[in-house]
């Protein structure tokens, strides 16, 4: 797994505890560490972190870019 994602779905899953979003940091928290595989984990993270953005929950723009950002780099690796 890239160490660059693998640091912003970390930084991700404490702010979005602090934001008060815990089922969504749970679920990229487990899947961060129960994927079999890089790519499994990159599948799994995607969804979410579109979902997520699209949430009308999640109030924090900064945190919003920094998820955008993480999704960019996980479609890419994707790819």
């Amino acid at each position: 797994m890239s160490k660059l994602i693998s640091k912003q779905l970390k930084e991700i899953i404490f702010q979005l505890n602090l934001a008060g979003l815990k089922s969504e940091s749970q679920f990229l928290d487990d899947a961060l560490k129960y994927s079999g595989s890089s790519l499994e984990l990159y599948f799994k993270v995607s969804g979410s972190l579109s979902e997520i953005i699209s949430n009308d929950l999640l109030k924090d723009d900064v945190l919003k870019k920094k998820i955008k950002k993480c999704n960019e780099d996980v479609s890419k690796y994707i790819q």
